[in-house]
């Protein structure tokens, strides 16, 4: 009965599809100790990707759809440590993320490449806004599972993710934070 009235407060369609959507993949942490969440972290990131390179876009509607979709992920894992047992399980795996990435580089190669045999040397600015919007959603994956824990690996696992993503000033900050060897020094040495 508590999840029924909860349901029945939230104010809007979207504010519900989040309830669900975490509510399922919660549940779904606990009996299957494996998630959804690589899948709908790869659908949400490549989706600019894999739109017509031709004069053909994908309606306005279609992309809304798959950002409402990343921000609902990003809820997903930002809430991840409210999770019982949260501690002992993996929202995404290493081997995840590296497909991840590994797929969305590779989609990125092949539509320069493409543009490029079509004789286009620069993009037009939708196409970098669609290879930006990628990239900078997958940055925020990595960045909120790192955070919270969804997301762990060594230091030199997560360097090499980092160096596959293409960079950016979102990636630069992920590389100071997490990937500093060792903390600045907090007093000048006395000579």
């Amino acid at each position: 009965m508590n999840q029924l009235s909860n349901i029945l407060r939230v104010s809007s369609l979207w504010e519900l599809h989040i309830y669900v959507m975490f509510h399922f993949v919660m549940n779904a942490c606990i009996m299957l100790l494996q998630t959804p969440i690589p899948g709908l972290v790869r659908w949400c990131t490549q989706a600019p990707l894999l739109q017509p390179s031709d004069d053909a876009k994908l309606p306005a509607r279609m992309m809304s759809t798959w950002s409402q979709l990343h921000l609902a992920v990003l809820s997903t894992i930002a809430n991840f440590p409210t999770l019982p047992g949260a501690n002992q399980l993996e929202l995404i795996t290493l081997a995840d993320m590296n497909r991840i990435v590994k797929e969305a580089t590779l989609l990125v190669q092949q539509r320069l490449a493409s543009d490029k045999k079509r004789g286009i040397i620069r993009m037009d600015d939708d196409e970098e806004g669609d290879i930006q919007v990628a990239m900078d959603r997958l940055a925020q994956v990595l960045q909120v599972a790192i955070a919270t824990g969804g997301f762990r690996c060594s230091l030199s696992d997560l360097r090499n993710i980092c160096e596959m993503i293409p960079q950016s000033r979102l990636m630069e900050i992920i590389k100071d934070q997490h990937l500093a060897v060792l903390p600045p020094p907090m007093h000048h040495e006395l000579h």
